[in-house]
């Protein structure tokens, strides 16, 4: 007995140090891939959301969380805004600490599962290299960058971590049961209440998720599959043990979806579930193509970039090999889930978690790299165990198996480090952007964008203000930002602009400029341009300010009753 004693103990603390030595990996390796990031500037949507921080008031914590969708993760920048105001360095450390930490969970996760009741022998006495393997292709791969070096893509990463942290808690919950029934002593069912604390604890994560961002609503079908194939027996068995963890989320993805619902005409604003901008139809169709271009990147992760601003094929036939490959990868899935639980549920999680971005619901950005974030983990997990499985059937040592899994992660390592140097600057980001998307019209005007702030800028940033509307005439913040920079210089094409900005997209910002610059030539068009523009935000500093000198040049007693207002300068607003 004390043999056997002396034996356990020693293996108990050799899994501990395993178990210690692997979190400490990943903790370093993530650090050191992005340790490049910290000078990263806000870019594209982070420099509006850079522009609106407001901080905290801590006597009013109920407002704390107002902003809404993801109140969770504008929460966090403001928190950060408020305790060291835009200090590059403190954002990237939280966006990587939050990335390390959705590998850490992703690890225990792996690492519960491969030593539960259900896995074989060999499976559970490798748990620890599978678990670590598989985080370290998760947490280092180039594709991740989108989600953690674009500071304003915090919303996905923060999800991603919460997601796996509900897969993590409800693996421990249901770690001493292992799916079977725990007996009391007369013979009954008693309560560990250990076990609960941890289902509860995967209960709010999977709410953080969600409020971190919508795609955290697959959470539960995710869990519920979980228990059905590595925790529960049988639909009766889970249903009776763990019923009361999982029916409430049905009525969580009601509230979600009535939610959506509510919101419609705020999310169609942004270009999300706008039939008009983007048919159902055509959405639909072309996600397959989007699926397969995301796993060729999984596979072969060159050619990265920040907004492919792809658009629908001319020619539908060349759809049809992507929606072949995608159904039958769905046919295979299907097979998998009885065949090969483990496979299926893998390959399962991945087509659930993108389906609220790759599916039916339309967006008018067909595709973004970083909607592969969460995605990227059952991958990473199913690659390891392929890796595994043909190295088992090829009988190569376990050395080598290490040594090539060890090449890959640095490999990735490198290759993320190396592309998270494009976003040391604004401008390099988009002249990354447009060497590979030349006619995205977006990434001319971002450059634009970044170029006008550079001493002497302003005629290239005109330039390139053009060329955004040589291929997109639309584009009514180019006809803003060209109104802006032509408002000393060519006053009738400055005020051309700024009409063709208000008849394409009627916003509060495009109205006060173009009031700004008829302001002298046509006062009482002006006056109604400022008045609509503070309808539309009554917030808008700019407007309510010009509109107070424009009532004070025509009526100076007035002026100040009608128009509360800071004094400033009259100003055009920024892109």
């Amino acid at each position: 007995m004390n043999a056997r004693f002396a034996d356990a103990m020693v293996r108990g603390t050799s899994l501990r140090f395993q178990l210690l030595a692997a979190c400490g990996l990943i903790v370093v390796a993530g650090f050191a891939a992005y340790a490049n990031t910290f000078s990263a500037p806000f870019v594209y949507d982070g420099r509006i959301l850079e522009r609106e921080l407001r901080p905290l008031a801590w006597e009013n914590p109920a407002g704390w969380f107002e902003q809404w969708p993801r109140p969770l993760g504008y929460f966090t920048f403001r928190l950060q805004y408020t305790l060291h105001g835009r200090w590059l360095p403190g954002f990237h450390a939280v966006n990587i600490a939050i990335h390390v930490l959705a590998a850490l969970f992703l690890f225990g996760s792996v690492c519960l599962t491969c030593r539960s009741w259900r896995s074989s022998a060999a499976v559970r006495s490798e748990a620890v290299a599978i678990a670590l393997a598989a985080s370290l292709f998760f947490e280092l791969h180039p594709l991740q960058t989108q989600a953690v070096t674009y500071l304003y893509q915090r919303f996905e990463s923060l999800m991603g971590m919460f997601f796996l942290a509900s897969v993590f808690c409800f693996a421990m919950g249901c770690r001493e049961t292992g799916g079977r029934r725990e007996a009391s002593g007369a013979g009954g069912q008693r309560t560990n209440w250990r076990s609960v604390a941890w289902l509860v604890a995967a209960w709010l994560a999977v709410v953080a998720s969600i409020a971190s961002k919508e795609v955290g609503a697959a959470a539960p079908l995710v869990l519920l599959w979980y228990d059905r194939v590595f925790v529960a027996d049988s639909w009766q068995t889970l249903t009776r043990r763990r019923g009361w963890f999982h029916v409430p989320f049905f009525a969580l993805m009601a509230g979600c979806a009535a939610f959506l619902f509510i919101a419609r005409e705020h999310y169609a604003s942004g270009g999300i579930f706008n039939t008009t901008r983007m048919p159902v139809l055509t959405y639909a169709l072309h996600q397959p193509y989007v699926i397969c271009r995301y796993l060729g990147l999984v596979v072969w992760p060159t050619g990265l970039c920040l907004d492919w601003n792809l658009k629908p094929l001319a020619d539908p036939r060349q759809l049809f090999p992507s929606i072949a490959a995608v159904l039958g990868l769905l046919g295979f899935t299907a097979w998998a889930a009885v065949r090969l639980p483990w496979v299926g549920f893998l390959l399962g999680s991945f087509f659930l978690i993108l389906a609220p971005t790759s599916s039916f619901a339309p967006i008018v950005d067909l595709a973004f790299e970083h909607r592969m974030y969460l995605p990227l983990a059952p991958l990473s997990v199913l690659a390891v165990l392929g890796l595994r499985g043909l190295s088992i059937r090829a009988r190569v040592s376990r050395r080598v198996l290490a040594g090539a899994v060890a090449g890959l992660a640095i490999a990735l390592g490198i290759l993320t480090y190396r592309r998270n140097e494009v976003y040391e600057s604004g401008a390099r980001v988009w002249i990354d952007v447009i060497a590979k998307a030349p006619q995205n019209s977006r990434a001319f005007f971002n450059l634009a964008w970044h170029v006008e702030e550079e001493p002497g800028g302003i005629p290239a940033a005109i330039r390139l203000y053009r060329r955004a509307l040589e291929i997109n005439p639309s584009l009514a913040a180019a006809h803003r930002s060209l109104a802006v920079l032509l408002f000393e210089a060519d006053r009738p094409r400055s005020v051309w602009h700024a009409r063709q900005a208000v008849g394409l997209e009627r916003s509060a910002d495009n109205l006060s400029n173009l009031g700004i610059v008829i302001a002298d030539k046509d006062p009482r068009e002006a006056e109604a341009c400022f008045r609509e523009a503070l309808s539309l935000n009554p917030s808008m500093v700019e407007a309510k300010a010009n509109l107070a000198r424009l009532l004070a040049s025509k009526r100076p007693t007035a002026a100040a009753t009608e128009v509360e207002v800071e004094e400033r300068e009259p100003a055009l607003v920024s892109p």
